[in-house]
């Protein structure tokens, strides 16, 4: 299959399904994504220093198509790998945006590292600091700092702010399903 992919020269990227496996023994904790995985590096490059951005290299960017093609990540198995990778990230993200602090992504991603971290003070700091750069990523972005520092603010017991938060959230991210979940796993602690 991957030799029929790349032997179509009009095609310079394939999205890919990624399949995250979060158990040894079960996909039930796995996750799904699509990126695109498979490209021709004179069409597309990486951008940023964590959780890269594949980025066209010209203007007119490269032609995209969906493959049937599925990657197994199995970089989540291993806790003490994950903790230093989330780490690593932390510093990287820090250093990162002393160089362009009005970067959303570097926030977003920096919020997520202290959150595998389980520092979610931190976290919500990384992305109050997002959201005062006015929105400037896309929608899919936006609905997970919803979701995640939602979930922040439930960890510390903050309820009333979370209660605020996730009401705001399934205004705002109508269609998704997870702030509707973690708005009822608030109540539910509230007693709700």
């Amino acid at each position: 299959m991957l030799r029929v992919l790349i032997g179509r020269p009009d095609i310079d990227a394939y999205v890919c399904q990624i399949i995250n496996i979060m158990s040894p023994h079960t996909l039930t904790n796995s996750f799904v994504h699509t990126y695109r995985r498979l490209f021709r590096g004179q069409a597309f490059r990486y951008q940023r220093v964590v959780h890269e951005q594949l980025v066209p290299i010209s203007a007119k960017p490269g032609k995209v198509e969906l493959s049937n093609l599925r990657i197994i990540h199995k970089g989540y198995l291993n806790s003490g790998l994950a903790a230093q990778k989330a780490e690593r990230n932390i510093e990287l993200l820090k250093k990162a945006l002393k160089n362009t602090p009005d970067d959303a992504f570097l926030y977003f991603y920096l919020g997520q590292a202290y959150s595998e971290r389980l520092k979610p003070d931190k976290a919500i700091g990384a992305y109050e600091q997002e959201e005062s750069l006015g929105g400037r990523l896309d929608i899919g972005f936006l609905s997970m700092v919803a979701v995640s520092k939602c979930a922040c603010l439930k960890q510390l017991n903050r309820l009333d702010e979370a209660v605020a938060a996730v009401e705001s959230a399934c205004q705002t991210f109508s269609d998704y399903p997870d702030i509707h979940f973690l708005a009822g796993e608030i109540f539910f602690e509230k007693g709700e």
